[in-house]
Order: C-alpha cells, then structure tokens, then sequence
C-alpha cells in the first residue's frame, strides 16, 4: 500500500506541475482556450491536485490513520474520471484528457482494493 500511495503522490506532484509550468499545454489537452479565467482555474486546481499529493505521502505513512480520507479520495478519482469521460463526450473537453484520468480511475480502484484487502485481514 505504501508504494501505491507515493506513486500517486508522484502522479499528482507530476499533474500539478505540469499545470503550473505548462499551462497552455494543459489548457489544449483540457480543449479550453487560453484566457485569464481558464488560466485561474487550472492554476487553482493544480493546488488542490498538489495537496492531494501531499496528502498520499503522509498517507503512505501512516495507512491506518487515513483509511477513512483514502477511501473518500478513491471514490473522488473515480468521479473525476466519470465527470471528464462525460465532458468529452459532450464535447466540452478533448480526448486527451482521458489520459490522466485513466490514471485516476486506476489508482481509484487499486484505493479501493487495498481498502477491501486490509479489512479481511484485520485482527480481531
């Protein structure tokens, strides 16, 4: 579970990034036009996919104390990714996204697994 957790620790520094310092990049895979808001929301957002990040390696730390977020945040990915699939199929985003967003849904499951296997093997 360990590693898990700091690979997606590294998957969402790396998305985060790649907002922050290829931004314009971003906003074509996004299929939005550049423009201040545009450039506002992504920004924010890389926050929030950074701190999530975060919150993954301390996770991978401590896997006990976080099950309860962990599985919050599985469910999160998952959604995220049904959300984005939806907008590209309304043509409010480009294929591209589908990318990153499959690697959501598969840490999202992998979450979601890890949880399931660790409460069949708790002492009772």
């Amino acid at each position: 579970m360990n590693k898990m957790l700091l690979s997606a620790a590294i998957f969402n520094w790396a998305v985060a990034a790649s907002f922050i310092l290829m931004s314009e990049f971003s906003l074509s895979i996004l299929g939005l036009e550049s423009s201040n808001a545009a450039l506002l929301f992504l920004h924010f957002t890389a926050v929030l996919v950074f701190f999530f990040g975060v919150f993954y390696y301390f996770a991978a730390g401590n896997f006990s104390v976080w099950v309860g977020s962990i599985r919050v945040s599985a469910i999160a990915k998952i959604t995220l990714a049904a959300v984005g699939t939806v907008d590209v199929i309304l043509g409010i985003a480009s294929w591209p996204i589908l990318v990153p967003l499959a690697c959501d849904v598969f840490f999202g499951i992998l979450f979601l697994r890890a949880l399931r296997s660790a409460s069949h093997h708790r002492p009772e």
